[in-house]
């Protein structure tokens, strides 16, 4: 890559003893148009990229699906055990106190 030279067109002293550089517009833009054609990255390079960031992507959803499942199968647990200590109750022999320390040991 060429070093980009940026020609002074004069300069001034302002009021406080700063100097003040007047750049030619024409050349810096041209000088910043052949900069990001430098950087621009290949074809090859995009198609890299954009290759990587799929894989993560998929990585990220496979993980996401994975911890929805297990969730799902905790959520189905736990309405079961709901299910089960409604049906003691209903049919009178459900003793709360020990139910609830049973539930407590269960479900931790």
């Amino acid at each position: 890559m060429d070093i980009i030279v940026i020609m002074v067109v004069g300069g001034r002293q302002g009021r406080s003893g700063e100097d003040h550089i007047h750049l030619s517009s024409t050349k810096l833009e041209e000088a910043f148009l052949e900069y990001l054609e430098a950087i621009k990255p290949s074809p090859e390079l995009i198609k890299l990229f954009r290759y990587k960031v799929m894989q993560k992507w998929k990585y990220i959803i496979s993980q996401q699906e994975k911890e929805q499942e297990r969730i799902s199968e905790r959520l189905e647990a736990i309405e079961a055990e709901v299910d089960k200590v409604l049906d003691r109750y209903d049919r009178g022999d459900y003793d709360e106190e020990r139910e609830n320390d049973r539930l407590k040991m269960k479900l931790w």
